[in-house]
């Protein structure tokens, strides 16, 4: 199968009748002046010269006039395809079966990318579901949030430590938490540098709890350098607190030691570049 536009169809159909009437002509007339002796001989085989040239211009129209009424504006059908491609498939696959050899293509194709996708989302979904076992399953105090500084998960150290529910912290931004932290300019400096530090007292809803604290946040990167992700890990909590209604079980936590800064930034930084491995690999899937 081949593709050929309407300008480039039409211009092979006049050089070659040109090519055809300039070989009818000169033929003629060289057949003419080949027996002068015998004048109506020669033109007789050059009258048939000029039949035959004539029968295949017609054949060569009646060609060119077929082939024009069949032609099918493949831009045209191929814009079509991608407006259809939004609604159901079943009326997507119709369009493409239009196209014949290369519509078959083109469901080949898009088969296949269906299918790559497929693998993609499955790999994204193992990899979100290992990613919230781990949160579960960690006791370093650790927060998730997205690139906008919404709260997407945590750890159960931190609710432990806490003792919250999670509904409180869930869906909230970094500011409702920490109400010293500025989002804009939290995820602005992760975009540039590997590790912020925060210092802000917690705060949630009406227990109105409110400790000093230090984090420290770190940037998870997609395979384009893009910033998807933040990890928020609580380092230190100093022993003083201002509290509306103090509790005797948030007094008590303040007052533990807290783990080596060292060996909670190991474990974020395991954390982190595991992320950023698994993203690595994506890219190099959708390389392959």
């Amino acid at each position: 199968m081949y593709l050929i536009s309407k300008t480039r169809l039409y211009l092979l159909f006049t050089g070659i009748t040109v090519l055809i009437v300039l070989l009818t002509i000169n033929s003629y007339y060289v057949f003419v002046d080949l027996s002068p002796e015998q004048p109506l001989l020669s033109k007789y085989f050059a009258e048939n010269i000029v039949l035959y040239a004539v029968i295949a211009l017609l054949i060569l129209a009646i060609l060119l006039w077929n082939t024009a009424a069949r032609h099918k504006d493949v831009l045209g059908e191929l814009d079509k395809i991608v407006e259809l491609s939004r609604q159901s498939p079943s009326v997507l696959q119709i369009q493409v079966n239009k196209l014949g050899l290369l519509g078959k293509k083109i469901s080949e194709i898009n088969a296949n990318l269906n299918e790559l996708n497929e693998l993609k989302s499955l790999k994204i979904s193992a990899q979100a579901a290992l990613s919230e076992f781990l949160l579960e399953e960690s006791s370093s105090r650790l927060l998730l949030t997205d690139a906008e500084g919404r709260i997407l998960n945590f750890s159960r150290g931190l609710l432990e430590y806490l003792e919250v529910n999670e509904k409180i912290l869930r869906g909230i931004f970094i500011d409702e938490f920490l109400p010293d932290a500025d989002p804009s300019k939290l995820i602005n400096n992760l975009r540039r540098t590997k590790e912020v530090t925060v210092r802000s007292q917690i705060m949630m809803g009406r227990q109105r709890l409110m400790i000093g604290s230090v984090w420290s946040f770190y940037p998870i990167l997609n395979s384009k350098s893009e910033l998807v992700y933040t990890i928020g890990l609580l380092k230190n909590t100093p022993a003083e607190k201002v509290t509306e209604g103090e509790q005797a079980g948030i007094s008590k936590r303040t007052s533990t030691e807290v783990p080596d800064a060292t060996q909670q930034s190991h474990i974020i930084d395991r954390i982190t570049d595991y992320v950023r491995t698994k993203f690595e690999r994506l890219k190099s899937d959708d390389n392959v």
